[in-house]
């Protein structure tokens, strides 16, 4: 799962297309530090060390495949800090996901401008690698949404990819083309959807 502003999420593993948490390690929702930029450093590494390791063919498809997530880690790892950064961590203390929030002061609501998850989920077989991870991003912005006054709203940006599974946990979506042709899908949750998603999540 990964998400950026302006061009919107994607795929990459972390959960799916499909919100669940019925096979996820228990997460908890982690601060800005040291810790979480080594971790996000670690990410990258995995992914590189992983293409690496694959014959010249199926690494140029698994790099293709995951070049979004790679873009948003580094974007994120460029304009994170302790003010807009949302991390997820499991059990083990292993960061998950990060997620980047705005705060939109006139729209009364929290804007994601980054979102992914760690590399490793989008390796099979990794031994880090979780099911769920997005999901519990969203429930993380959610949460921190209505802790700052805007009752659960959140707006991002979203890839083609990834609309169904914002549209899923309750988005609502409206679509943008540009004059070249592209496309952009602006991705909003309602107060009442948010309370709904939590407590399908339990709380």
């Amino acid at each position: 799962m990964c998400h950026k502003r302006g061009g919107g999420s994607g795929g990459g593993g972390g959960g799916g297309n499909t919100p669940n948490v019925s096979t996820s390690p228990t997460f908890k929702e982690s601060e800005f530090s040291q810790n979480a930029e080594d971790q996000i450093q670690d990410w990258t590494n995995q992914r590189k060390d992983y293409i690496n390791s694959l014959p010249d063919e199926e690494a140029a498809k698994f790099e293709t495949k995951t070049a979004d997530n790679a873009d948003i880690i580094k974007a994120i790892q460029e304009t994170y800090n302790k003010n807009n950064f949302v991390g997820v961590t499991d059990a083990k203390g292993n960061l998950q996901a990060v997620a980047l929030v705005e705060r939109r002061r006139i729209q009364s609501t929290l804007l994601v401008s980054y979102l992914a998850t760690a590399s490793w989920n989008t390796i099979d077989g990794h031994p880090k690698q979780v099911k769920g991870a997005g999901t519990q991003a969203i429930a993380a912005v959610v949460r921190r949404s209505i802790k700052e006054g805007y009752e659960g709203r959140v707006v991002l940006e979203s890839l083609p990819g990834a609309v169904k599974f914002y549209e899923k946990i309750g988005f609502s979506r409206q679509e943008y083309n540009y004059a070249d042709g592209s496309r952009v899908y602006t991705m909003t949750l309602s107060s009442q959807n948010a309370k709904q998603f939590l407590d399908k999540l339990g709380g």
